[in-house]
């Protein structure tokens, strides 16, 4: 049994002084924003009054949690303001952040637990899975495999193994990355004996998922592209290199590209180790639940690959800074001076590059999703008070938002989102209102930056 601290240290109090800093930081550079593309599906077609809305796939994930939460906020707060849904968005990556420290600290103590958490913590190679709030599913997704593995963590008990398997539900109907969670948590179950015979777990859990996609998620295979050709498995290789070069070059601060040689060098240690048969069950169980997210979505999203998109990386690169953990095989600092000075300076070029990358893309993030929401409320004007002089098609979906009767039906319900009633919006901008226009009269191209 892992003894428990009894009280917080000097290291738990200054993750949550850094967590609190972050959060203001995020919150305020999410000022703004609004509800755009994917979201509009939750807003139009789901309803927390109608189960059957909630088993229906996003796409090719299983969403159900995720409605039942964005639906919640619906009912409760409409579209005046889309702070609360961005709150809610970040109160879960910053149970992310911890749940990195809690895991990496049990393997590597607490310098290298604390500096990966506030990596974690502006880690804006991930973006796309801070600014909007329809990514709670995949920043649940997160937060559920590193419950996951704390509960690993533990010596195997009745009690454990039924929080397993409610934590691999819930990842399951979350979203498509509670698959590779369920082969993370799969492998080193089957790797670590004391938890061999609660085997049971898997199979419960793979049984559940397969009667949920025989009877109603199989309905949107191959939307994005059919899995079922050889342009789909040519994809693959292609696809899982980019998945881990994004999630490493995030890690590192080194970006996607140059993200490519510290994946091999990691992998060239992981090799030396698995020679040696001293490779840790968590680092197999990571590696191969990554490369299992990266292959179905090479076979999956063949008309929109990308393992290296923002909302992957922010998966990927926790996951493998906890691999890194026991992988290194991180040891406490030292108690000499020169070898302490040593480490100090490593692990500080290290974080400070990382930092150093990933804030800048946090505000580059923002801005983008800003100019999103500014293109998104254009076009949201556009239909509830078009120009006498431009006729369009009343009925048509707009694909970023819903066709104007459905659109005025929504705004009469739960409130316009032009404006916000809990943080300032700036005006719209000509060059949005222009390339809206564009596309609403003009039949030209898809105005999404």
């Amino acid at each position: 049994m892992i003894a428990q601290r009894p009280r917080p240290d000097r290291f738990d109090l200054a993750l949550a002084v850094a967590a609190a800093a972050g959060t203001v930081l995020l919150v305020l550079l999410g000022r703004g924003l609004t509800f755009f593309w994917d979201e509009w599906e939750f807003i139009q077609a789901r309803s927390l009054v109608d189960p059957s809305t909630w088993l229906v796939p996003h796409g090719e994930h299983w969403v159900t949690l995720p409605v039942l939460v964005y639906r919640a906020l619906i009912e409760t707060v409409g579209l005046h303001t889309y702070v609360p849904y961005l709150a809610v968005l970040i109160a879960l990556h910053v149970l992310v952040v911890f749940g990195v420290y809690l895991v990496i600290r049990r393997a590597g103590g607490p310098w290298p637990a604390l500096l990966a958490a506030i990596v974690v913590l502006l880690f804006g190679s991930g973006f796309e899975n801070l600014f909007w709030a329809f990514q709670i599913a995949f920043v649940a997704s997160t937060v559920l495999c590193l419950a996951a593995l704390l509960v690993l963590d533990g010596q195997p008990t009745r009690r454990r193994a039924i929080a397993l398997l409610a934590v691999l539900l819930a990842g399951l109907m979350t979203s498509g990355l509670g698959l590779a969670a369920a082969v993370i948590v799969g492998v080193e179950m089957l790797l670590r004996p004391p938890w061999r015979r609660h085997a049971w777990i898997l199979v419960v859990a793979a049984a559940v998922f397969a009667a949920w996609f025989l009877a109603i998620g199989r309905v949107n295979v191959g939307s994005q592209g059919n899995p079922f050709t050889a342009e789909a498995l040519l994809s693959v290789p292609s696809t899982v290199v980019d998945g881990f070069a994004g999630a490493a070059g995030g890690v590192f601060g080194l970006g996607p590209i140059l993200g490519v040689i510290a994946m091999i060098a990691l992998l060239a240690v992981v090799a030396v180790r698995a020679a040696r048969r001293t490779l840790p069950a968590r680092v197999v169980a990571t590696l191969a639940g990554l490369l299992a997210l990266y292959v179905i979505v090479g076979l999956a999203r063949t008309e929109h690959p990308g393992g290296g998109a923002p909302r992957l990386v922010y998966f990927g690169g926790p996951l493998l800074l906890v691999a890194m953990s026991q992988l290194l095989g991180i040891p406490r600092l030292p108690a000499a001076p020169r070898p302490r000075v040593a480490a100090f300076g490593v692990a500080a070029v290290v974080v400070v590059l990382s930092l150093s990358w990933n804030v800048t893309l946090l505000v580059s993030g923002a801005n983008l999703f800003a100019r999103r929401a500014d293109i998104t409320r254009a076009m949201i004007s556009l239909e509830l008070s078009p120009p006498p002089d431009r006729p369009f098609d009343r009925s048509k979906p707009q694909v970023v938002i819903p066709s104007a009767d459905i659109l005025e039906r929504i705004v009469a319900r739960y409130g316009s989102p032009l404006s916000d009633d809990l943080a300032p919006v700036p005006p719209i901008s000509a060059e949005a209102r222009a390339k809206a226009e564009a596309y609403l009269f003009d039949a030209g191209p898809i105005p999404v930056p």
